[in-house]
């Protein structure tokens, strides 16, 4: 039925029971082509022969396999037309996520897309049941005439179940030879409970004729437990030995750097073989739990030690993604063209689906009320490991989910398809801007084949120079910079990244006549991580050796003193320090490509990397995941009211003033019953010092505050100073200026911070509080501005004190924490170095 390709040791199988329909014959080709193992299953006895089990067929072959799995069942998928409540609730009470239900015509043809739906939804959706068959109705009065029993197996199927059954067959014949035995220790242990049991039956029923003394009753039972306890005792010391091992092995592997990817081999090859081995001797002593009326905790080191096993398994595929992204890396760099490098990005996009499936395992199974009988034990080093551990594994599926959607965008992106052309934004967020900081220069880059071509760096005053015609800037850019025309330097106004990139490709093509396929944005946050990662950059045609912490006034002081029109060394120093910095990455052996991966991942997550597609379809994967920039307040659906808060700063001092100042926000929010009230607090701090005219000197701040399109202002002030509503289509120093914005508003206000001086706003507005039931959802969308580092938030909720107010994602995907929790008021603080999506549970009384 499934030919078997074994490609890697100890690879995951998956068995399968009932009718090959199209449907699973896709499912298994899927599976198959990610190297896991097939066998077709004579019976549903046959599912626990595998690490997964997929059945096709009706409810009532389903009730035995249920008697079997005794709570242990393999994952498993039950594909069948139609299913009862009743027996829908009792999966759901009793299997957490070990079972899942496809609802589903078997006759269906399925496309690659409802193959994948399926995959996701075994793999990682936590819900139990997908309903398909609104994709092909279900005749349910052929349905009672189908037959859907089980197929036999395959001659190839047939085959592994001899080999195993011969060599039971073998252990038994030798067995039977005089002298020798062959059992296993569990075997033996269990021989002793049932001679137990057997000699106590006998003494009970004989013990009218052949009274025994209780000295001799006593010397019976202390050699049985003398047994179990000696048997126990010798795999209690194997046992502990291993797990030792094993929980130092995880605890190395958590904080791994990966950078020695051998030596990361070695150990994860060493975990592979001691938490099996482990997993074994546990398995072999549950028995003995169970007669001691222990066997929770028994299963629940049994899951820490089957977590272990998997974990062992994501490391060992993430040491091969990891060799496979160095190749992938320096041969999109070094501008040689290779061949191989489809099949490489492809092993790559099969190493990382396998990763993330093994990930959402290891999730539910942390979650799993066995494991959390473990993690909740107050064992010294042991409840940090889990929740770290947890912590970890959320970060890394954040990885490998946006990996897998921006994956297949990759090929095309590099030129594998046809040559692409790139605008890459430089941005300097010491001097702040809407979409991450003033361009002073850009980058045109081009693909072809795979590898790249060309790196050409310009300076945006030659490019602005070239400008034909006459375009209105946005106001305050014409205001307060007394610029008559529009140049791209200033392009980006609209904090909006998918409205200013397609701004800044058309400013490209109208100034110097050339077409891009997207538009990055950089900024110098990003160049400092990355050269914290390389190391120094010795640049010797300025003399310079550049570091992460010398970057920023280096640059500064290369690239803007003594500078006049028509001076290239802005362009000579940027261009020399990108070479510069490729070469090291592409030279060095010693650099960590996975590190160069995470700053690249986290620069996207903090918004130091933003990316525009024109290719719209492509546009909208980058939406989807989440670095386009885009800014919108989504609806957080039934019965959940969402809230939105996004402060985006414009500096309109023409310095650099942002490398001194500080961002405080405090937010109080007032719940009452049909209403929410905003009393926020902003404070600047400008901590550049009077003498310092090269880079600091006044902030002079155009500020934007997005909130929800239904929000009402009720007062502004400044310092202490009651602003009006402007009449005019520009915000002042006496008055805000509020304006629709999409689904949102914004309150604009100019705002003037001297040196060594503060600034304070106020900013009241309320909302009104409408949802359909209680309890509902409160969900606040806390948006970063790109290129800011990680302002300082504080979230105070005041609530009437018969409320019962409950966080829902706190601590999770959050890094902030609840500083005062107590009735009636909650407060919450956190850094924003990224966007930040904040739920919370309310009950209203």
């Amino acid at each position: 039925m499934f030919t078997t390709y074994k490609t890697r040791e100890n690879n995951p199988k998956a068995v399968f029971v009932g009718d090959q329909t199209p449907l699973i014959t896709d499912i298994a080709q899927y599976l198959n082509e990610r190297d896991v193992e097939l066998f077709s299953g004579k019976n549903l006895s046959d599912a626990f022969f595998g690490n997964y089990f997929f059945y096709i067929g009706k409810e009532s072959d389903v009730k035995s396999f249920l008697e079997k799995a005794e709570n242990k069942p393999p994952k498993s998928l039950l594909i069948m037309p139609i299913i009862s409540g009743e027996l829908q609730k009792f999966l759901e009470n009793n299997y957490l996520n070990q079972i899942k239900i496809l609802l589903i015509n078997k006759n269906l043809a399925p496309t690659a897309e409802i193959v994948e739906q399926i995959i996701d939804f075994f793999f990682t959706d936590l819900n139990r049941t997908l309903d398909l068959t609104s994709l092909m109705p279900i005749d349910r009065a052929e349905l009672k005439k189908e037959n859907l029993a089980p197929k036999i197996a395959t001659p190839e199927v047939e085959q592994v179940i001899k080999e195993n059954t011969e060599e039971i067959s073998l252990r038994e014949k030798i067995n039977e030879t005089p002298g020798i035995v062959i059992e296993s220790p569990q075997i033996q242990i269990e021989k002793d409970i049932q001679s137990l049991h057997k000699k106590q039956a006998v003494e009970k029923n004989q013990n009218n004729k052949f009274p025994v003394t209780k000295n001799k009753q006593r010397s019976f039972f202390s050699k049985i437990a003398t047994t179990i306890f000696l048997a126990l005792l010798v795999l209690t010391i194997i046992f502990l030995g291993e797990i030792i091992i094993t929980f130092l092995l995880l605890s190395t592997l958590r904080t791994q750097d990966f950078k020695n990817p051998n030596l990361l081999k070695t150990k994860t090859n060493i975990l592979k073989f001691v938490s099996s081995n482990a997993l074994s001797q546990w398995r072999t002593m549950m028995p003995l739990w169970e007669v001691v009326k222990q066997r929770e905790l028994g299963e629940g080191v049994e899951s820490v030690l089957d977590i272990s096993s998997h974990v062992s398994q994501v490391s060992d595929m993430s040491v091969d993604a990891i060799n496979d992204l160095s190749l992938v890396w320096k041969q999109v760099l070094s501008g040689e063209q290779n061949n191989n490098l489809n099949e490489t990005l492809s092993r790559l996009k099969t190493n990382i689906t396998l990763i993330d499936m093994e990930l959402a395992f290891i999730e539910a199974k942390i979650k799993s009320s066995q494991a959390l009988i473990i993690c909740q034990k107050q064992v010294v080093g042991l409840n940090n490991l889990c929740k770290n551990g947890q912590e970890k594994i959320s970060t890394i599926r954040q990885f490998t989910i946006k990996a897998k959607q921006i994956f297949p965008l990759l090929p095309d992106a590099i030129g594998l398809n046809g040559p692409r052309k790139y605008m890459v934004m430089l941005q300097n967020n010491m001097e702040l801007r809407p979409t991450g900081g003033f361009i002073g220069a850009f980058a045109i880059i081009s693909f072809d084949a795979g590898v790249l071509k060309n790196v050409e760096l310009s300076d945006v005053y030659s490019a602005d120079g070239q400008l034909k015609g006459h375009i209105d800037p946005p106001l305050p850019i014409r205001t307060y910079l007394g610029q008559e025309h529009w140049y791209m330097r200033d392009a980006n106004w609209n904090p909006d990244f998918t409205k200013t990139g397609e701004q800044l490709a058309w400013f490209l093509d109208k100034e110097i006549n050339v077409s891009v396929d997207g538009v990055w944005a950089v900024d110098l946050t990003l160049a400092k991580s990355i050269i914290g990662v390389l190391g120094e950059i010795n640049l010797p045609d300025f003399s310079e050796k550049i570091t992460a912490d010398n970057l920023f006034i280096k640059t500064h002081e290369n690239t803007n003193q003594d500078f006049f029109p028509g001076s290239t060394q802005k362009k000579d120093f940027l261009s020399s320090l990108f070479k510069s910095m490729m070469g090291e990455i592409t030279a060095q052996k010693n650099i960590s490509n996975w590190d160069i991966v995470q700053v690249l991942f986290q620069s996207f997550q903090q918004k130091h990397l933003q990316i525009f597609f024109t290719n719209s379809a492509f546009e909208q994967v980058i939406k989807d995941i989440g670095w386009a920039g885009e800014m919108k307040n989504t609806d957080c659906g039934i019965n959940c009211f969402s809230d939105y808060l996004s402060l985006i700063d414009a500096n309109l001092g023409v310095n650099k003033t942002n490398y001194y100042v500080e961002k405080n926000i405090e937010d109080k929010i007032y719940f009452q019953k049909n209403t929410i009230q905003h009393a926020m607090t902003i404070k600047y701090k400008n901590n550049s010092p009077i003498s310092d005219e090269k880079i600091g000197g006044i902030y002079k701040d155009y500020l934007r505050i997005y909130l929800p399109k239904d929000a009402q202002i009720v007062e502004t002030n400044l310092n202490n100073q009651l602003l009006k509503i402007s009449t005019d289509p520009i915000a002042t120093k006496s008055a805000v200026l509020q304006a629709e914005s999409g689904n949102l508003i914004s309150v604009g206000v100019l705002i003037d911070v001297r040196p060594e001086t503060e600034a304070s706003l106020t900013l009241v507005y309320t909302q009104p509080l409408i949802v359909s039931n209680n309890p509902f959802t409160y969900q606040l969308s806390l948006i970063k501005q790109a290129g800011t580092q990680a302002d300082k938030v504080s979230l105070n909720f005041n609530y009437p004190e018969t409320w019962n107010f409950k966080p829902i994602n706190i601590g999770q995907s959050n890094s902030g924490q609840l500083t005062l929790v107590k009735n009636g008021e909650v407060t919450y603080n956190t850094n924003l170095l990224q966007n930040q999506i904040i739920n919370w549970e309310i009950e209203s009384k």
